[in-house]
């Protein structure tokens, strides 16, 4: 962050309406430079001395402490909000885990599902294939028709029959 874009979020810095990332940028250019620091001090002095005239706040007479302590609050709340970060970042995982292992939730990998494809794709195979070679396991037929001319013969005089 250079100095003209930190001097624009100033008052956003003092009013709190700036996000963390922001904050944090802020802090770091304020470690840097001494001269974005001193006006951060003055222009978080004229604030907090306008809202104690105006009666919002009360502030003592040590405006370096009280500047001091503001720019500690924000370091503390960056660090709290970072852990925080973190901490979602490491359970999110976790807890999405635990709940699959508590529901028993799979999660199936590419070649899991493919293998459960050709799986059920050999079994719509050998169901089509049975269901071809049913025929001759009925008693629709019977077992003297061993031979393939005979059944064939058989399967003809009953195909003339219905068509009559």
């Amino acid at each position: 962050m250079d100095c003209s874009e930190f001097q624009k979020n100033i008052q956003p810095f003092i009013y709190g309406q700036l996000t963390m990332l922001k904050k944090e940028e802020m802090v770091e250019h304020l470690l840097s430079c001494k001269e974005c620091n001193d006006e951060l001090e003055i222009y978080y002095t004229i604030i907090n001395c306008l809202k104690e005239i105006e009666g919002k706040i009360e502030t003592s007479d040590n405006y370096h402490g009280e500047y001091t302590e503001f720019i500690e609050q924000t370091k503390n709340d960056i660090r709290k909000y970072k852990n925080n970060m973190l901490k979602r970042r490491v359970a999110f995982p976790g807890v999405v885990g635990a709940v699959m292992l508590l529901t028993g939730i799979n999660i199936k990998t590419e070649t899991e599902v493919k293998i459960a494809e050709v799986k059920e794709s050999k079994t719509l195979i050998n169901n089509d294939l049975t269901m071809r070679f049913r025929f001759s396991d009925s008693k629709v037929l019977p077992d003297i028709f061993m031979d393939m001319e005979e059944l064939a013969r058989e399967i003809e005089l009953r195909r003339r029959l219905y068509e009559k």
